[in-house]
């Protein structure tokens, strides 16, 4: 300890003796100090500016994958509602639907179906059939009222 003492005394002597502008021991340490600290300052604030770097990009790849997320279980379920309508088509029979809907009309007198013909009732019902499937499309875009 008073060897340490010792060294830092002769290092103030040093510089003390240094006035007419020779540079003594103790001002060069603390040169080396300064230039040690302020590169060391520097190397800080460059590894803190790319720790923000990196936590920008962490959370921009974060919020991309989430969006993805959304957008992949959206695909999901618009996939699992094709499949759902393919099936209940070709298993359901909506052919036979769609022969019993025709094998009801054979059944009237030519005289009204010419009359229903005559009048437009058949767009009309088609005209219907598709506001009918519309609303009910409509019905299923969440946070909308559209009269009902």
């Amino acid at each position: 300890m008073v060897k340490l003492f010792a060294l830092f005394l002769a290092l103030y002597a040093g510089s003390a003796r240094a006035a007419d502008g020779d540079t003594g021991l103790l001002s060069g340490l603390v040169k080396f100090l300064k230039d040690f600290i302020a590169k060391l300052w520097d190397k800080i604030t460059k590894f803190t500016e790319w720790v923000i770097e990196v936590i920008k990009a962490l959370i921009t790849a974060v919020w991309d994958m989430f969006t993805d997320l959304i957008a992949w279980a959206f695909e999901q379920v618009l996939d699992i509602v094709g499949i759902a309508i393919d099936t209940m088509y070709t298993e359901s029979g909506a052919d036979d639907l769609i022969q019993r809907v025709a094998s009801s009309w054979d059944g009237l007198p030519k005289e009204v179906t010419m009359v229903m013909s005559s009048i437009g009732l058949g767009t009309a019902m088609s005209m219907i059939a598709a506001a009918l499937f519309i609303r009910v499309l409509l019905q299923l875009i969440p946070f909308t009222r559209l009269g009902s």
